[in-house]
This record gives structure tokens, sequence and C-alpha cells, in this order.
């Protein structure tokens, strides 16, 4: 007997900021030489100050950044000043916002292998799905996390992604006993200790496409939650899912499985549905069941309503 083999994503949530500042007239605090053209001393000024930032900030930073979509300026603030953010505290590229938790469950599919301690990151998630489906998918930017999983396993019948919004390292290494019931199963499981988001700004609508595709923004598309499109702004699901220009996971498996999975998602607004898929754009995929309680017409932050319904888009 076959089953049809379920995919679904549960989302309550995640979360931008490259500012290269330094005194005038200086480069790394020392005065520049005399003779330079103003245009000469201000690039040596900020060449200096990019060489001061350290390197993971400056690749947060890159692999969230698309010159067609994002701002002429991107701002690497002094933690924790969170300027051009939208005063938002958990929006920025320092350890404090990056660092999440990643958790595997799944017995006789996930090893209890307890806490991993490299470095991965939620790119890695969707090749890890496709891993245990046994559907190869070549993520552009992640890689299926193998330890975690139980060799020669037969596919699950259900993959679940939970995100849970707000929740990073730092949160929880702040509040250590406000967690009890994870804590108890993470022996249960694989943890990773490493994990972070992987890009920057690390907010909603670009990193649950990242959980998705397995891509950064700056492969994907999503950048902010606004964007450039041509020469307007816009938020990134105004029209659908069309601005998202990369495949998820669960596009291709629905695909080359005859449309025969069901692929959907649980969420609150529309910038969570990067982490499931296109639907019907995406060529030769089907319908998929999203549900939301989103205000039609509300902005992309706070638009969440009171009862549950799937907006026009």
């Amino acid at each position: 007997m076959t089953h049809r083999r379920t995919l679904a994503t549960m989302s309550l949530g995640l979360t931008t900021a490259l500012a290269l500042a330094v005194a005038p007239g200086t480069v790394a605090g020392a005065p520049v030489a005399a003779g330079l053209s103003q245009t000469q001393t201000l690039r040596a000024e900020l060449e200096a100050a990019a060489c001061d930032v350290p390197t993971k900030l400056l690749v947060r930073g890159w692999r969230g950044h698309r010159a067609d979509r994002g701002g002429d300026i991107d701002i690497i603030p002094q933690e924790p000043d969170f300027v051009g953010t939208g005063g938002l505290p958990h929006s920025g590229p320092w350890d404090y916002v990056g660092q999440v938790p990643l958790w595997l469950y799944g017995p006789g599919h996930i090893q209890a292998r307890g806490e991993v301690d490299r470095v991965v990151t939620l790119a890695d998630v969707a090749p890890t799905q496709g891993r245990l489906v046994g559907f190869p998918f070549d993520a552009p930017d992640g890689a299926s996390l193998t330890e975690a999983l139980v060799p020669e396993a037969d596919p699950p019948k259900l993959v679940v992604v939970v995100v849970w919004d707000g929740a990073g390292k730092f949160v929880l290494d702040a509040w250590p006993k406000a967690w009890p019931n994870l804590q108890g199963l993470i022996e249960e499981g694989t943890w990773y200790e490493e994990a972070e988001v992987g890009s920057s700004p690390p907010s909603t609508a670009q990193i649950h496409a990242t959980i998705g595709t397995g891509a950064f923004s700056r492969t994907h598309g999503l950048v902010a939650h606004q964007l450039r499109i041509g020469d307007r702004l816009t938020d990134p699901w105004e029209a659908g899912p069309r601005y998202l220009v990369a495949p998820t996971f669960a596009d291709l498996y629905d695909r080359a499985m005859g449309n025969r999975p069901i692929v959907g998602s649980l969420a609150t607004v529309a910038i969570h549905l990067g982490m499931m898929s296109h639907g019907s754009l995406w060529g030769g995929g089907d319908q998929d069941i999203a549900v939301l309680r989103e205000r039609e017409g509300a902005a992309t932050l706070g638009a969440e309503g009171l009862s549950w319904n799937l907006t026009s888009n």
C-alpha cells in the first residue's frame, strides 16, 4: 500500500541590518595622507571601516543583499544599535539575534544524538527534508544534516517544520528555566548548538524563504520587508509568491511526485509562506494549502487579525 506523503509547515513568525562609519579625515583612527582627493579619502575610510568589521558579520550581510532588490546602502550598526530596522531589537547581523535553536526529532528517522557542536544554518533545512523523504534537493546554499538522520530509514509520512518566533539562543540562554519541555527532549533528537540564521537581516519574510528554498536572500530574492521591484518599493508578498525567484523544496518535490504529496502551511501572515511553496504559480505545480489570519490591506508587520483566512494574493 502506498501512502501519500505530506509536507507541512507551521509558523508562529523569526527576524535588518552594513554601516561603515568612521570619523571624517581619518582611516582606522589615523589622519588621511595629504594629497588625496575627497573621493579617495572617503573610499579609504570606508575600506578601513569595512576591514574592522568581523568577517562573519560581513558574510551575513553579503548573503542577505541583492543589488536589484535591496537598498543602495546597507548598515551594520554597532551592537546593539538596531537603527534602520523599524525599531525591531531582533533584527541585525550579530550573534545574539543570528544564533537560533535548530532541533530535529523523529523516532526511527532522526538519531538521538543530543547536542552536535558545528555551525549550520537555516539553509540546511530544505535539503534535510529532501534527504528524509528520499528526494535529492540541490540547495543553493544549504546541505543535508546527514549526521542527524537514521541511515536507510523509510521516508516518513509527514514532515513538519515549526518556527518558534523570537526564541533565539540568546533568549533561551537568558531564561533557562522557561522551556523545560524542549530541554527534556533534546537528547531524544539532534540539537545543533551552533545553528544560526546565516544571513542578515534576519527578518521574517526572507528567513522563512531561506527555510523553504535552502538559499539566502541574494539567491531567492526576498531581501527585507520592503524591497525594490523596478523603480518602486513594495513588500515581498504584495504579488503573492512572484518575487520569490528560487524554487522551494516543496515546489520541486510536489511536482516530481505528480502533485500527490499534500503541501500546506498554518501561519499568521503572508510573509511566512516562503517556507512552503509557490503553489500553482510554479510551472507544473498545483494549488497548495495555506491558512493565515492576516488582515486584508494591512501593513506587513503587525497585520495579524483575529480570524483565520487566506488573503486575496
